[in-house]
């Protein structure tokens, strides 16, 4: 699985879990860019999200923990497989 991936399911995953709102996620993605063009440091989105205190640490580890459960299951019905272009 590439990191954009992997973003895009924190992403979903923590909007869908409740921990976040949509505009916390694209305000996390315009962090993301000014620091990749600034610096070229590319930090992850939940590394993002729990730096500014926007998640816990719990809620951090719960998202990974959710993204670990949906790489170990293939599901040819599941939306965020659409998302992330996984088949």
């Amino acid at each position: 699985m590439t990191t954009e991936s992997q973003e895009i399911r924190f992403g979903v995953i923590a909007v869908k879990k409740g921990f976040v709102k949509p505009d916390q996620i694209v305000y996390a993605l315009n962090v993301q860019i000014s620091e990749d063009l600034k610096s070229g440091q590319h930090r992850p989105i939940g590394t993002i999200l729990l730096d500014q205190e926007i998640i816990t640490l719990e809620q951090f580890e719960e998202v990974l923990l959710s993204i670990k459960d949906y790489d170990g299951e293939e599901r040819k019905d599941d939306p965020l497989a659409d998302i992330s272009g996984s088949p």
